[in-house]
């Protein structure tokens, strides 16, 4: 029950938030564009993102959210810019669009390619839009480049399995399990071997970490009931008890305090209140109901440990020089 809570755990990961692609082969990468690019304007900028989810959908993987490991990022470089001898004048210009894939974390690089793209429009930015649209996402080269990217990225997880498993180790060592599970969720199921590997690893830790939440969270329901007898202390204990997982070995306990609770606060209340408390509070009482709360819980510890240690910004400097 365990294992496959944690492979559902697992798959939900790499799914993407507004789409969901089911090759083997999917993981996730992030469009990203440059907002300090002063040379793009927003709507540029905007353009240029949609077309590189496109780029990366339409080649069996998912556009991921922000903060994501792994990015698709391009710039655009204006090789030759002319008025046209129309009236009225227009801008003509030719453009070097250079794309790259890699990790943008480690400021790794796996694949570039590079577009040739002509635009004409009224100002320079519309004709740098005109190009953008006229990107042709069914390109062979496109396709080249990102199954490049594809192939590498698993086999960066495959010749470095054992320095990732170490660090989550040092990690959990520490009592940094969102640190550790954020390292291990990122394993794709395409690198077979180093999945099956970190599979019990990640189960180990998970436990770790929402075993140690209910200890907190259960000192904490405890301290809100013991300061009161209220209808009002009541509602708190239990609101913090029913995010309480019930495969912690400290739930029993959690179970035990709510029967506390309710055998005196019903006492005080009246049938409506009743009503309202079993509505409210019965996914403690319930293992499948607070089974149900535990994916998008757990999705919430990997993504918002990935935020935190992209607070930086990327490492992409050096890729377009």
């Amino acid at each position: 029950m365990k294992t496959l809570k944690i492979f559902i755990f697992l798959l939900c990961l790499f799914a993407v938030e507004t789409a969901v692609i089911a090759q083997e082969n999917n993981f996730p990468i992030t469009p990203y564009v440059d907002e300090e690019d002063a040379t793009l304007s927003q709507s540029s900028k905007s353009i240029l993102k949609s077309k590189l989810s496109q780029m990366v959908m339409q080649n069996g993987l998912s556009a991921g959210v922000k903060n994501e490991r792994f990015i698709i990022t391009a710039k655009v470089i204006i090789l030759d810019k002319r008025m046209t001898s129309s009236a009225p004048a227009l801008y003509s210009l030719n453009i070097d669009l250079v794309i790259c894939i890699g990790d943008g974390f480690e400021g790794m690089k796996f694949a570039q390619t590079n577009l040739n793209l002509k635009g004409i429009g009224a100002s320079e930015e519309r004709a740098i839009i005109d190009a953008l649209k006229d990107i042709n996402l069914k390109d062979g080269s496109l396709v080249k480049f990102v199954e490049s990217a594809k192939s590498k990225i698993v086999n960066y997880y495959s010749n470095n399995c054992d320095q990732i498993i170490s660090q989550a180790a040092l990690l959990e060592n520490q009592k940094k399990y969102e640190a550790a599970i954020s390292i291990l969720s990122e394993v794709p199921t395409t690198s077979k071997e180093c999945f099956s590997k970190t599979m019990p690893i990640l189960t180990n830790v998970y436990k770790k970490y929402i075993d140690r939440d209910c200890k907190i969270k259960l000192n904490e329901a405890e301290n809100a009931w013991g300061s009161s007898t209220s209808v009002e202390a009541a509602s708190s204990a239990a609101a913090i008890l029913s995010t309480i997982d019930p495969e912690t070995d400290c739930y029993k306990s959690a179970k035990i305090l709510m029967s506390r609770i309710e055998s005196t606060i019903f006492k005080k209340m009246s049938d409506i209140e009743k009503k309202e408390w079993e509505l409210k509070f019965q996914k403690v009482k319930t293992e499948n109901e607070a089974s149900k709360e535990l994916l998008n819980f757990a999705k919430q510890i990997a993504m918002a440990q990935t935020v935190n240690q992209n607070k930086g910004g990327y490492n992409i400097a050096d890729w377009f020089r």
